[in-house]
C-alpha cells in the first residue's frame, strides 16, 4: 500500500481532504510512522482497555537474513602505537573496508593492501607484534536487533540472548567465537522501521493490512479532536489488527491471544 493511499484513507475517515491544514500531509507522514513502528514491533497497547496488549512474536516482513563466510583470525606483524593509521597483518580474504577487534578495542579500517589495514581509527592502546586480530562482521543498516545465528556446518540455531558465547553482539557487528574459518553463517534479525516520506513508496506493512495503520492513525486524530462520529473506529482498528497478527502468528487462522496482566505500568511501555 502506497503512502499516499494510506493518507487518502485517513482523510476520508476524518471527513477531510488533502488540502486540510489541521491534518496536513507532513503531519500524517509523522503519525503514520509512529503507528507503523508500534505495529511492526508486534506490541500494541489497547487504548480501549488498558489491561489488553495485542502482541505477536514474529512478523515475516520484519525479518531479515545476513549470510557471510567466516574469516581466519590474523595477527599483528608489527607493533601498533596510538595514533597509527596502519595495522600490519595478513589481510587475505578480509573485506576492503570493515571492523576488527584487538582485545578489548573495536578498530575501523577504510582500505587494505595484502599486508596492511589502512585508514585505521579506534586504537587507543599500544599493541605488539603477534597479538591476535579478530574479524568482526558488520550487520546490515536495516538491522534493528539480531535474534539468532545459524551455523550451516553444524546446523545450529542459537538465539543471541541465551548467554552462550559462540556469538556476541559488539556494537553493530557480530563477533563469532570458536567457528572454523570458512563456515557459512546466517544472522537472523529484526529490521528497523524506516520512515517512509515519499508518497509513491510502499509502507512497510504489506497489503491487505495497510488499512490497519490508516484506522489507528485516524482514531488517534479523532480522539485528539473529539470527533464523535468516529467513536467506534478504534474497535474496528483493533479487530483488523488482531486479524493481521493472527495471520502472521499462524497462517492457518488461529486467533491471537490477548495478554491481560493483573497489574502493569502502561505508562512505561515504549512502543
Amino acid at each position: 500500500m502506497k503512502l499516499w493511499e494510506v493518507k487518502s484513507e485517513i482523510w476520508a475517515l476524518l471527513g477531510e481532504t488533502s488540502s486540510s491544514t489541521t491534518f496536513s500531509t507532513d503531519r500524517l507522514t509523522d503519525k503514520i510512522h509512529d503507528v507503523t513502528t508500534d505495529v511492526c514491533r508486534g506490541f500494541v497497547t489497547s487504548k480501549l482497555q488498558m489491561s489488553v496488549i495485542y502482541r505477536v512474536e514474529k512478523l515475516p516482513f520484519m525479518e531479515g537474513r545476513y549470510t557471510f563466510r567466516t574469516l581466519q583470525d590474523t595477527v599483528l606483524t608489527a607493533d601498533y602505537s596510538v595514533g597509527d593509521t596502519t595495522i600490519y597483518a595478513d589481510t587475505t580474504d578480509y573485506p576492503s573496508t570493515g571492523k576488527l577487534m584487538i582485545w578489548p578495542e573495536v578498530i575501523t579500517y577504510t582500505e587494505k593492501t595484502s599486508t596492511t589495514f589502512t585508514g585505521v581509527n579506534g586504537g587507543t592502546i599500544k599493541y605488539f607484534s603477534g597479538e591476535k586480530i579478530i574479524p568482526l562482521y558488520v550487520l546490515p543498516t536495516t538491522c534493528d536487533r539480531p535474534n539468532s545465528v545459524q551455523d550451516f556446518k553444524s546446523y545450529r540455531d542459537i538465539p543471541l540472548n541465551t548467554g552462550i558465547k559462540n556469538y556476541e553482539i559488539v556494537g553493530n557487528t557480530l563477533k563469532i567465537n570458536g567457528i572454523w574459518s570458512g563456515s557459512v553463517i546466517t544472522a537472523l534479525y529484526t529490521k528497523n522501521v524506516t520512515k517512509v516520506t515519499d508518497d509513491n513508496s510502499d509502507i512497510i506493512v504489506p497489503d491487505p493490512y495497510g488499512s490497519v495503520i490508516a484506522k489507528l492513525v485516524a482514531w488517534e486524530f479523532a480522539n485528539e479532536y473529539a470527533i464523535p462520529t468516529l467513536q467506534n473506529l478504534l474497535a474496528d482498528a483493533y479487530t483488523s489488527l488482531q486479524t493481521m497478527y493472527a495471520y502472521y502468528s499462524n497462517p492457518n487462522g488461529n486467533t491471537v491471544t490477548e495478554i491481560r496482566p493483573k497489574s502493569y505500568n502502561f505508562s512505561s511501555i515504549n512502543g
